[in-house]
């Protein structure tokens, strides 16, 4: 049996021209005939095509309106029929209680017990990193310290969050400290400081008309600060400079696909930001303030 397949197999290896050239008449005739079946197929669709329009509807729109809503009620009392037999399954069913009698008590007790709280004036306060308690409507010298404007800095992400990594208000500071005039650079390092208070706002919401009292605020504690540090209240024009310029290096790093609309107020130069951990943007804040009070 193997010798005879082993024959047949040595005979399928040869070709006999002849042959071949039937095989190729066949080939063409099977394409001319499929080319043919093909112009039939798109013919008989065009001729469909045409004779849509020609019949009338078999309704008028009322009557089809009317159709649909029978449809619809008939929807409807299928599924009314379907929630009444639920109920009527579900009036045998015992459910155990989701509390003991001892917690549903002590729900009672709290509910009768409970009191809507009191709202918070402007004299309200806020727990800051250390444990201080901040008045940001009656802001004081002695309620601030650098590790708690350090710490809540570094915490905080610019460009509201939408950068590709956590890039912090304090390395942005850090940097700004370093671009501005050599005298001015603990205003460069403080200059967003109330914003550990007041948190941040994207700029373009923060300049709308209905935020000034916000900016108020904010303009508020940045004065406290400076004051606590031997800072000037008015912001040195280097600082802001440095501020615009800082700005365009971090927009060029920070966002993956940079929109074609950013307009920089002078042309940022070719550098880039590292990214850095919250822990590790919080200890340069920290180390750069000392540095510049040492000065």
């Amino acid at each position: 049996m193997e010798k005879k397949y082993e024959e047949q197999a040595a005979d399928s290896m040869f070709i006999d021209w002849d042959d071949l050239d039937q095989i190729k008449q066949s080939v063409k005739k099977y394409h001319n005939e499929i080319n043919r079946l093909s112009h039939l197929v798109k013919n008989y669709k065009t001729d469909v095509d045409s004779l849509c329009g020609i019949f009338p509807p078999i309704a008028t729109e009322e009557e089809i309106e009317e159709i649909e809503a029978i449809n619809i009620a008939n929807l409807n009392i299928d599924h009314e029929i379907k929630v009444k037999a639920m109920e009527e399954r579900l009036k045998n069913v015992k459910f155990p209680p989701l509390v003991t009698p001892e917690e549903q008590k002590l729900i009672d007790d709290f509910n009768t017990s409970y009191n809507e709280p009191v709202l918070r004036n402007d004299t309200s306060w806020s727990q800051t990193y250390t444990g201080k308690k901040f008045f940001p409507f009656d802001p004081r010298p002695e309620d601030i310290c650098i590790e708690d404007i350090a710490h809540s800095l570094s915490m905080q992400c610019r460009f509201t969050g939408h950068s590709s990594f956590h890039y912090s208000i304090a390395q942005h500071s850090v940097l700004v400290s370093y671009f501005c005039d050599e005298k001015n650079a603990l205003h460069g390092l403080m200059h967003d400081a109330a914003e550990s208070f007041a948190s941040d706002l994207n700029s373009v919401i923060k300049k709308n008309p209905q935020l000034s009292g916000y900016r108020e605020l904010e303009d508020n504690i940045q004065k406290v600060i400076c004051r606590k540090y031997g800072l000037s209240e008015l912001e040195p024009a280097d600082v802001k400079r440095a501020d615009i310029l800082v700005l365009g290096i971090e927009a060029k790093t920070v966002y993956d696909n940079l929109h074609p609309d950013w307009v920089f107020g002078s042309n940022p130069p070719p550098l880039s930001i590292i990214k850095m951990e919250p822990e590790e943007a919080e200890k340069l804040f920290i180390q750069r303030f000392t540095e510049l009070m040492r000065k």
